[in-house]
């Protein structure tokens, strides 16, 4: 630093320059030399203000755009092994259902059924959630973050986020800028398929620097590589179009106008199920059409105007969604495999065209404070209607005219009987109203305590019209079945929070959330009468469940701002628990409000700049998802799950760990390399004595390119070491062996979803 500093004055003297300038500038100099590599502030807007990451007493884990690129983000699932306490039931694209800390949705059978979601998901602040098990993905390109909020937000976000929330940020335009970037990249799995995506964003500036647009848009692939029963190979393939828009305008200091339209609409060759030996990525059933397609519209537009010292914000959201199958059916297959196989000595094949149409408006008024003295407040009100259509299946299979049925489909038989089919088969129309308030007050300069409630009150109307189904290859008509669920709810909330020193934070707090009842399957009902009758009373819908938590945490800044630590231990009561029970004759499931549950654990994060050239983060939580009561799950057999009885989904542990390292290569160039491990400890499938035990497996993911100012080229393989895992299950054999029914070698009704291989990217991207 001497040596700098002398040839540094050397060459002011040379040049004439004044003492006092060569004085300035060689202590301008000194003080960029010894600028500390720290790590970069994260911004989020989890309490609807802009905050430190490190300042809001919560647990939160952040991503920025570049790092959802760094990570290899491209999918729910990569996202949460990053995301400690964050687990998903892997499914494929556009059917993946989120639950954190072991607070977890029963799966119906096939997603038909519209029961409702722990986790909230948001896009720009509009909430995007799909009643079922298959919720939307949200294209990462492009993205300017994405929040996750562990723990029940009911306070602030509502019914559905009774285990968090899920925040997905669209990238603000530029006032001002013309400007963009694409991206291309090249997809190789070595035992399937290859593909290629292509995506590009471009930056228009209007009206001078008073507005913006930013549009973006692209194709995204996954290659296929499960082969079907049936000949057909890499079955599995998905591609995806989305084209997305950004409207930004301040016409004056105060006013602030977002637009957002996001368009979606992807095609995948099937299901995905994997039958036999996983590593074979095989499926012993046939494929025949396989297709399903979703087509989705998320629109948003947000107003922000200025007080002195509030903001009031109006957050218009619509959200339309259109999905389609055309795919094997692993229920109706088993249902009519109830005949085919003791008397015919074969399981049956049934093919099913069917799908749902959701359409979804929502209104909120905000009013956020941002005062000089020690009082905050947040308050809103908010209002949804929505409509939820399960389609009627239309189902195939070259078993029923075997059996005298006047056709291979419903739709010819039916028509051949004279009886008419009604569309929609399930319909929801829900309206919901809330009304809420936080409050914040720091005490002193070190101590601040917040409370907040929401009210919380939601009607919706069930209706399943008079609809004919061939159960058992016997025609039945299901009764019609017309319900209203409501849910009126107070969800409070209660925190403190003591800063010691400018780096270190412990808070404490109690926490609230709910979600809806609903109808069980009148299919399900139909079969018990037929077989029971009086069986099904009582059980043709279900109530909502709610969730307290209590949590301890600490947030923490240390080594001169080059590293974090952060840490949350929780105490989940879950009440009134959502459960899917076995029910007679044939042990076909429905949900019932049956049980208390709760979960305890932790979950930590450590983020370094170890130097200017190598940084680390290591994350982890541990569960405990268990029953609180003994619960009469199988009404069939009498079976009984004892307290303490894992819940499904929830790995006990996991833990992630990453790190890279940048050097400088030629100009003003840089090379990189890094590299990614998580670990998922075991979980059980579903919530049984004899469920299967799945988890206990690594990923390991490594990066290798070059990155200059405009420009980087990005070589990225996942799943290194070609692990191979069941990563999500649905047991459905167990229906047929309660029966006495036994599967012949090789054939199998469970689905079966395992980890993606071995994957392999090439990426170029630009920026202009």
């Amino acid at each position: 630093m001497i040596a700098i500093r002398q040839r540094l004055a050397q060459a002011v003297k040379m040049a004439g320059l004044p003492m006092a300038a060569a004085v300035s500038l060689t202590q301008g100099v000194t003080a960029l030399a010894e600028e500390p590599v720290v790590l970069e502030e994260v911004t989020v807007t989890a309490r609807f203000r802009d905050e430190n990451l490190q300042d809001v007493p919560a647990s939160i884990r952040a991503f920025s755009g570049d790092d959802l690129d760094r990570l290899g983000v491209s999918s729910l699932g990569d996202l949460t092994r990053f995301t400690p306490s964050l687990n998903v039931q892997e499914r494929g694209p556009n059917r993946n259902e989120l639950n954190i800390r072991g607070i977890t949705n029963f799966l119906t059978t096939q997603d038909l059924l519209p029961s409702a979601r722990p986790v909230g998901v948001y896009l720009d602040e509009a909430p995007i959630n799909t009643l079922g098990g298959a919720q939307v993905e949200v294209r990462n390109f492009d993205l300017q973050r994405v929040e996750v909020l562990r723990g029940p937000q009911g306070t602030l976000y509502g019914e559905g986020s009774s285990a968090g929330a899920l925040r997905y940020f669209t990238h603000d335009p530029e006032l001002g800028v013309l400007g963009g970037k694409f991206e291309v990249e090249g997809i190789y799995v070595p035992d399937g398929d290859e593909d290629f995506g292509v995506r590009a964003a471009v930056n228009i500036p209007l009206l001078g620097d008073t507005a913006a647009l930013r549009l973006s848009g692209g194709r995204y692939v996954m290659p296929g590589y499960i082969d079907s029963g049936d000949g057909k190979e890499d079955s599995n393939d998905y591609e995806a179009l989305n084209i997305r828009g950004v409207f930004l305008a301040r016409p004056t200091e105060r006013l602030n106008i977002r637009l957002m339209a996001n368009y979606d609409d992807s095609e995948q060759g099937s299901l995905g199920l994997v039958t036999g030996d996983i590593e074979d990525l095989e499926a012993n059933l046939p494929t025949g059409n396989d297709q399903i397609d979703d087509e989705s519209l998320i629109a948003s537009a947000k107003i922000d105007y200025e007080l002195d010292g509030l903001t009031l914000s109006s957050i218009t959201g619509y959200f339309d969604r259109e999905r389609r199958r055309d795919t094997y059916d692993q229920v109706f297959s088993l249902v009519n495999s109830f005949v085919t196989l003791p008397f015919f000595g074969y399981p049956d094949q049934s093919f099913a065209q069917d799908g749902l149409d959701y359409e979804q408006w929502s209104q909120e008024l905000r009013l956020v404070s941002q005062f000089e003295g020690p009082l905050q407040f947040t308050a809103g009100v908010f209002y949804r209607d929505f409509t939820y259509e399960n389609i009627v299946p239309d189902v195939s299979s070259a078993t029923f005219p075997l059996v005298g049925l006047p056709g291979d489909s419903y739709s010819e038989i039916f028509t051949a009987l004279g009886i008419p089919v009604q569309e929609p088969s399930l319909t929801n129309d829900g309206e919901q109203i809330s009304a809420y308030l936080e409050l914040d007050y720091a005490l002193s300069e070190r101590w601040s305590l917040t409370a907040g409630v929401r009210y919380h009150t939601e009607e919706i109307e069930v209706f399943a019209p008079a609809n004919p189904v061939i159960l058992s290859l016997a025609p039945l008509v299901l009764p019609e079945v017309r319900e209203k669920v409501e849910i009126d709810a107070v969800l409070p909330k209660l925190a403190v929070q003591y800063a010691p020193t400018d780096d270190l934070m412990f808070f404490a707090q109690y926490a609230s959330g709910a979600r809806n009842g609903n109808l069980n399957s009148t299919a399900t009902l139909a079969v018990m009468e037929l077989f029971v009758p009086g069986s099904s009373e009582g059980l043709e819908s279900y109530d909502d469940d709610k969730t307290g938590a209590w949590e301890i945490g600490l947030k923490s800044t240390f080594w001169d701002g080059r590293a974090t630590f952060n840490a949350t231990a929780f105490y989940t009561d879950y009440e009134d628990l959502q459960v899917i029970v076995a029910t007679p004759p044939l042990g076909f499931g429905v949900l019932v409000n049956a049980s208390e549950a709760s979960s305890t654990g932790f979950e930590a994060e450590f983020t370094a700049q170890v130097s200017e050239r190598l940084n680390v983060f290591v994350g982890g939580n541990y569960a405990d998802a268990q029953l609180e009561e003994d619960l009469l799950f199988n009404q069939l057999t009498g079976e009984v799950l004892p307290s303490g009885t894992d819940l499904p989904n929830s790995p006990d542990y996991s833990v992630s760990a990453g790190a890279e390292y940048v050097a400088p290569a030629f100009g003003n160039t840089s090379w990189y390399i890094n590299g990614t491990w998580s670990y998922t400890g075991e979980y059980t499938a579903s919530l049984s004595t004899d469920a299967s035990t799945l988890g206990d497996f690594s990923v390991l993911n490594a990066g290798l390119g070059l990155r200059g100012d405009t420009w980087s080229a990005d070589l990225l393989v996942t799943n290194l070491a070609d692990e191979s895992q069941v990563v999500a299950r649905n047991d459905f054999n167990d229906t047929l062996e309660n029966q006495g029914i036994a599967l012949p070698p090789g054939v199998t009704f469970d689905e079966i979803f395992v980890l993606p291989p071995r994957t392999i990217r090439l990426a170029f991207r630009y920026t202009f």
